[in-house]
């Protein structure tokens, strides 16, 4: 299950990294998370590729919980998966969701690039 997972992930990174450039409302500041025990925040932020990923905890039901944090948190997934999202987010939006039970990792978005040897 976990291995399908990645895959999806890997896939979803390859198609973002084809896509233009837009920018993200994260890109220009940071908002503190208000809980004391925020889900890590990793990566870093790429404008190439300005989607978080967000990775809920096991058991999770994804759909209703995808649902009830766009309603908080008024924001549109790009992407839904049985295990998270992919979106763009405010500053506040990514503290409130890093503040959630149900988020395990949030993981800015990259790129995947292959060299030619």
């Amino acid at each position: 299950m976990r291995s399908r997972n990645v895959i999806r992930l890997a896939v979803f990174v390859v198609v973002a990294a084809c896509s233009k450039e837009p920018t993200s409302p994260i890109a220009s500041r940071v908002v503190a998370p208000a809980c004391t025990n925020p889900a890590p925040l990793v990566g870093q932020f790429n404008p190439r590729a300005p989607l978080l990923l967000v990775i809920f905890r096991d058991g999770v039901a994804a759909d209703a919980e995808i649902s009830d944090l766009t309603a908080k948190f008024a924001f549109t997934p790009v992407l839904r998966w049985p295990f998270g999202f992919a979106a763009l987010l405010t500053p506040e939006a990514l503290a409130g969701v890093r503040c959630e039970a149900s988020v395990r990792l949030v993981e800015h978005d990259g790129l995947l690039t292959i060299d030619k040897q």
